[in-house]
């Protein structure tokens, strides 16, 4: 018999479960529909951040519960969307990117943060700071 087909064949879809506990971003156990709590055996390469409370998209087979993907909420908006050829990142708190101990933040109110060892700004015709009050250490 084909392993594969066989593997295939013993999956289980279920619409969704609840993540019940989650560490380092990644569900470790979770809820089914039928109130059966199990252990979270792997999850996809593209499931963003998990939460205790996140509603997941689950695949049972013989090697165990799998995470294929997270539910949004209903008034959640997508992460990024490509808008006329530009990657667009949305959130209603902050957006931030994080390499060791440089980072850059951008805050709903409008405040960009770039904190880092040595920043370099170069361009090739014209490089403006501009603001109502601009300080120079």
């Amino acid at each position: 018999m084909n392993t594969q087909h066989n593997l295939i064949q013993n999956t289980e879809l279920t619409a969704i479960a609840t993540v019940t506990k989650a560490r380092n971003g990644q569900a470790v156990t979770l809820t089914s529909q039928q109130g059966m709590v199990e252990s979270v055996t792997g999850h996809g390469s593209q499931v963003p951040v998990l939460h205790k409370g996140d509603q997941v998209l689950v695949v049972r087979n013989t090697g165990g519960c799998f995470i294929i993907d997270r539910i949004r909420n209903d008034n959640e908006q997508p992460y990024m969307a490509n808008h006329n050829g530009q990657l667009i990142f949305e959130n209603q708190q902050f957006i931030g990117f994080k390499v060791k101990d440089c980072y850059i933040r951008m805050e709903a109110n409008g405040e960009l943060i770039i904190h880092a060892e040595n920043l370099r700004a170069v361009a090739e015709l014209v490089n403006e700071i501009q603001g109502n009050l601009v300080k120079l250490n």
